[in-house]
């Protein structure tokens, strides 16, 4: 975790936004390090979407060169984080299948 953009407190705001997002959301993203080398900004996360009753769970790079206005006006922030989560695709351009971590979801009844 790099803390050289973001302090520990805006990772973990980012966290706790990202569960309050999932639960009203198909879609949420958990930012883990974001650093700022030779003028390019660099983001790590797990990009989670919720389908039905599983949790589809993703490594994701975003970097300048796939949002460049992104870097250039400071706009990603933990509340904006959420505004960034490419779609979900278990392809690659070639036909693989992507790695991926599904999750169940378990409803609590009282």
């Amino acid at each position: 975790m790099s803390i050289s953009t973001w302090s520990i407190e805006d990772y973990k705001k980012q966290w706790d936004l990202a569960w309050k997002h999932l639960e009203t959301n198909e879609t949420s993203i958990f930012v883990v390090s974001i650093a700022h080398k030779r003028n390019n900004f660099f983001i790590e996360a797990w990009a989670l979407y919720k389908i039905k009753n599983t949790i589809y769970i993703y490594n994701e790079f975003i970097n300048q060169e796939r949002y460049p206005i992104l870097m250039e006006n400071n706009i990603y922030t933990p509340e904006t984080s959420f505004n960034f989560i490419p779609p979900r695709d278990p392809y690659t351009s070639e036909g693989k299948k992507i790695s991926e971590w599904q999750v169940n979801i378990i409803s609590e009844k009282n």
